[in-house]
């Protein structure tokens, strides 16, 4: 199959200012130095005023008179043919296919990188052999999927819609403009690819207008903003209601013709805008048939968490109690630390309510009564199992059975089946979630909004965004053609010689390696400035270097599922044995040590093994004035290699205070064997049997005990530096009151 990448350049290259294009590849711009300064200054927040102050400067253009910003403008026009946004106002009626086609089939520089993580074709999964087990993922894994596909033609290509919107504030200051974005994606994107907001898999489709109406009886006003949402929608979605039915002709890169329907597979929206897409009053669920008298909504599940569960655990504790509590648990490295509890919490997002669950079950363990706890732990963990990127028809009944616990425990959220049932059709509720969304109202709406001149936000916005994605599209065009010019010779090579097995291998090699080529251009044009670093990566690329080019021990390096980093110098470069542990009869084969404070560590996620999960840092420091009691992280270290983590929990596995950790400095003419790796001193932690149990029945943790000598000492010993698996959570049990 052809490049997708040639289409991209063939498109340049047809433009009507082509015939400029060869003597000078950045037309209408003189040279990449006026380019690349237009290009900043173009998707830069700048005004107009601002900009043609910056440009007026002699030192920008010392020898020629200066071109103004409205002149960019018109450059920046002249650089792609066909818009990808409209004009001066919204065209609806284009906009829905235009929006489709740019995401699914069209390789543009904003949709490129979801182009290669799109699927078409339907699948089943199951784990074992015996296709007993049923796993669901991607939506063309899902029942609905199947059923979608056997009602369309043969042939037919299911391209399904995912909506969103919600209201939203352009301004705060001048106006208070408040709109309803409509937001546009495909559901054949991967969940991985679409859930990442540097994918920017979403489309910008509307603003649909919020008005103040100025009907007599106030009850009528809520009734007319629904209706004209309604009627906007109608008017917005028409093209594809008509695509669903008879379906429409699109166009591959390599240009092939497909026949497409577009279903609408997901509408992304919180509580209240989904009661007025459904046309319910806000207390009724938009879902089913109850109201808020035998039912109360499981909206989103962090809000849902901090909206109830937080308050059913102040009652039982009390706010100061609560508070307190939270306040004095150890500080754990990229998760927050909340000083003065969280009843004192003015806005909580997302992330500050994911990092009080950590905690919230093991605070209210020892003074809650046994039903409270059960009613906040059993929704946790069904919540958390429904979050995994792929479900079996085991955790599928293992979310069931949770919820059938909360249920016999605390009857007032939901009645039994809520979520479990509609995996199986709907697929994982990960895929559906508003975080991205959300930030994609940032991207294509907040930030547009905030270049205007607070006034005809629409056409400012729709103007900006074309703008910046005529940008993407000349940079991504130039990077390709230069790409595409030092392989051209191979190219005309490929096409003139003799049709030949070989030689037909060597086509497909060289296609792909031009591939490979344009990704990793089009990764460094669109891949966020700040990635995520990948310890598995490091680690791999350092075990194929030339030893000399690496220190040893290599600072980063894997074991099993887990990848550590320690820093390239060691925080005490060298430092006596004897003035660190004083062993009083130890005759060991060195006598200096390299001291670190801390490691980083980096695990693949529990659900996707291909995916990666946030890193964490666990802290061996000494004492010192700002530590006056060191500070000292918790791990959990792998005795037995018969079991692995995470898959056997404890089993094989201790739970240790991590003290130390360091590296021994081999004499001279004396190879040591621990010498070539990291070694770290902990100190362990016993499991204490509750009621013929390792863990608390009610909780589901365990509870820890630091282990003791006979001689009253804490219990210690050394290890290798790649057992440490993962960090480890401890909570005080506080009991019915902390002591204070």
């Amino acid at each position: 199959m052809p490049s997708p990448v040639l289409p991209q350049c063939r498109c340049f290259e047809m433009d009507q200012y082509s015939s400029f294009h060869l003597t000078n590849l950045y037309y209408p711009f003189a040279n990449l130095d006026d380019w690349e300064m237009a290009n900043f200054l173009l998707q830069s927040k700048l005004s107009m005023a601002k900009i043609d102050e910056y440009l007026s400067l002699k030192m920008v253009h010392p020898s020629q008179q200066f071109c103004p910003c409205h002149a960019l403008i018109v450059f920046c026009y002249l650089t792609a043919s066909q818009p990808r946004n409209c004009e001066t106002e919204l065209n609806y009626l284009q906009l829905g296919h235009a929006g489709i086609t740019g995401l699914s089939i069209h390789p543009t520089p904003r949709r490129f990188q979801p182009f290669y993580h799109m699927i078409y074709t339907l699948f089943r999964v199951f784990t074992p052999a015996e296709r007993v087990v049923r796993e669901f993922s991607e939506w063309m894994s899902r029942d609905i999927a199947w059923q979608m596909q056997s009602n369309l033609p043969a042939g037919a290509m299911l391209c399904s819609i995912v909506l969103s919107s919600d209201k939203t504030h352009i301004t705060n200051m001048c106006g208070g403009k408040v709109v309803h974005p409509l937001l546009i994606s495909l559901a054949n994107i991967k969940m991985a690819m679409q859930n990442k907001a540097s994918s920017h898999a979403f489309l910008l489709t509307a603003l649909i207008p919020v008005i103040e109406f100025i009907h007599p009886m106030p009850r009528m006003h809520s009734v007319l903003e629904a209706h004209l949402f309604h009627q906007c929608l109608d008017i917005i979605l028409q093209p594809l209601k008509i695509a669903v039915q008879v379906g429409r002709m699109m166009s591959d890169p390599v240009g092939g013709l497909h026949h497409c329907f577009t279903p609408l597979a997901a509408y992304i929206v919180n509580t209240p805008e989904a009661c007025m897409l459904v046309c319910v009053h806000g207390k009724t669920s938009p879902v089913t048939m109850a109201s808020h008298k035998h039912f109360e909504p499981l909206h989103h599940w962090y809000q849902k968490f901090w909206d109830h569960n937080v308050q059913w655990c102040k009652n039982a504790l009390g706010a100061q109690e609560l508070n307190f509590c939270y306040s004095v648990l150890h500080p754990i490295v990229s998760m927050r630390h909340f000083n003065h509890g969280i009843m004192t919490l003015k806005q909580v997002t997302g992330q500050a309510q994911r990092d009080m669950q950590h905690y919230m079950i093991a605070v209210i363990g020892g003074a809650a009564s046994q039903d409270v706890v059960i009613a906040v732990h059993a929704p946790m963990d069904s919540q958390y199992l429904a979050q995994a990127p792929r479900i079996t028809s085991i955790m599928q009944e293992n979310i069931s059975t949770a919820l059938l616990e909360f249920h016999n425990h605390k009857d007032a959220i939901t009645s039994e089946g809520f979520v479990a049932p509609s995996i199986s059709e709907l697929g994982v509720p990960v895929q559906w979630s508003a975080d991205t969304t959300e930030h994609a109202h940032i991207e294509v709406v907040k930030e547009p909004a905030s270049t205007t001149n607070n006034q005809n936000y629409d056409a400012q916005i729709c103007h900006y965004l074309d703008r910046v994605e005529r940008c993407q599209l000349f940079e991504t065009a130039i990077r390709l053609c230069t790409l595409n010019g030092t392989n051209d010779a191979c190219d005309h090579n490929v096409l003139d010689s003799p049709v030949e097995d070989s030689g037909s291998r060597a086509d497909e090699t060289t296609m792909e390696d031009d591939e490979e080529d344009a990704a990793a251009v089009l990764n460094d044009i669109w891949s966020p400035r700040r990635p995520v670093p990948n310890f598995f990566t490091i680690a791999e690329q350092l075990q194929t270097a030339l030893p000399s080019s690496v220190p040893h021990p290599t600072r980063t390096f894997t074991s099993g599922a887990t990848a550590l980093h320690v820093n390239y110098m060691p925080a005490i470069k060298s430092i006596s044995i004897d003035k660190w542990c004083s062993p009083p009869d130890a005759h060991l084969p060195f006598r200096d040590l390299q001291i670190w404070y801390k490691v980083h560590l980096q695990q693949k996620s529990y659900h996707d093994s291909g995916s990666l999960g946030p890193m964490f840092t666990i802290n061996a420091h000494p004492p010192d004035h700002t530590w006056e009691y060191g500070r000292h992280d918790a791990a959990i270290l792998q005795v037995d290699t018969h079991h692995e983590w995470p898959s056997s929990g404890l089993v094989g596995h201790a739970v240790v205070d991590v003290h130390l950790i360091m590296c021994p400095i081999s004499l001279k003419g004396i190879s040591l064997v621990w010498s070539d790796c990291f070694l770290v001193y902990v100190q362990w932690f016993d499991i204490v049997p509750q009621w013929q149990a390792s863990m608390d029945r009610t909780t589901g943790l365990h509870v820890l005990n630091q282990a003791m000598c006979a001689s009253g000492e804490f219990l210690g010993d050394i290890f290798p530096l790649d057992q440490i698996k993962s960090y480890a959570h401890l909570v005080p049990c506080f009991g019915e009151t902390a002591d204070i």
